[in-house]
């Protein structure tokens, strides 16, 4: 679906400059969606096909340069995922 998108040059820029932080935390970072032209319902589709069952659960998801949507959840609460996984994700920097 997104490898469809990517004739859009702004979304193109977005995907082929490098992956890009679009929650985090169990929160939507608005600004990461609106970057790329994707909205919150794109999401739920990749937070259900991950088997994701609540916000608060996911760590993190990133659009990847191919256009796919990662998803980092977990099931634990004391789980998470490594800052150094998400090292070069745009928006990924927690200042």
């Amino acid at each position: 679906m997104l490898s469809l998108l990517r004739t859009r040059t702004r979304l193109q820029r977005a995907i082929d400059d490098r992956p890009r932080l679009l929650m985090r935390d169990g929160k939507v970072l608005d600004e990461g969606l609106r970057a790329v032209g994707l909205t919150e319902i794109d999401l739920h589709s990749a937070l259900r096909a991950a088997n994701v069952h609540r916000y608060h659960d996911v760590d993190a998801i990133v659009l990847e340069k191919t256009g796919s949507l990662t998803v980092l959840h977990h099931a634990q609460p004391t789980a998470g995922v490594e800052d150094r996984l998400l090292t070069g994700v745009s928006g990924a920097d927690r200042t």
